[in-house]
């Protein structure tokens, strides 16, 4: 049975750019790029790049508006409510946890999820990530959409 591969580095440079081709702009681009290819190289592949094609059509649809900015509606003292404000939620969350005055003093930030140590460290090892039939469809129709090569390698 045939693998089908991509390498990280080819995968980061199309979703940073299959994103700005959204609106997106770049700084923002970068980080959902490497949220996205680094949850792909955890082995959570439900939240990774196979997610991207419907995140750029709900942009295109206007579900998703790719300049907002989030808002804090309340918060305490271990605890907070964002309002997203229809924006991509990684990036901006990330900045708003981390830059957060509230966030001073803290030792660590965690953020919910399961990750896989040894499959991100040989991805990266490799700059080769597997790909599901999903996230290759995915990718593949998203190419198409955005006019942006990616090469699918088998092996």
């Amino acid at each position: 049975m045939l693998v089908k591969t991509v390498s990280l580095s080819g995968l980061m440079r199309f979703a940073r750019e299959a994103l700005m081709a959204s609106g997106v702009s770049e700084t923002d681009s970068d980080v959902i790029a490497q949220t996205l290819v680094t949850t792909d190289s955890f082995g959570v592949l439900s939240h990774g790049t196979k997610n991207l094609y419907q995140y750029i059509q709900k942009m295109q649809a206007g579900g998703l508006n790719p300049k907002a900015v989030p808002t804090v509606d309340a918060e305490g003292p271990a605890w907070a409510i964002l309002n997203g404000n229809q924006a991509m939620g990684m990036e901006k969350l990330a900045r708003e946890l981390h830059a957060a005055p509230r966030a001073k003093g803290a030792e660590q930030i965690f953020l919910p999820g399961e990750m896989d140590w040894a499959k991100h460290k040989k991805a990266v090892a490799e700059d080769r990530l597997a790909l599901t039939d999903a996230m290759e469809k995915n990718l593949k129709a998203l190419s198409e959409m955005c006019a942006i090569p990616i090469a699918i390698n088998e092996a």
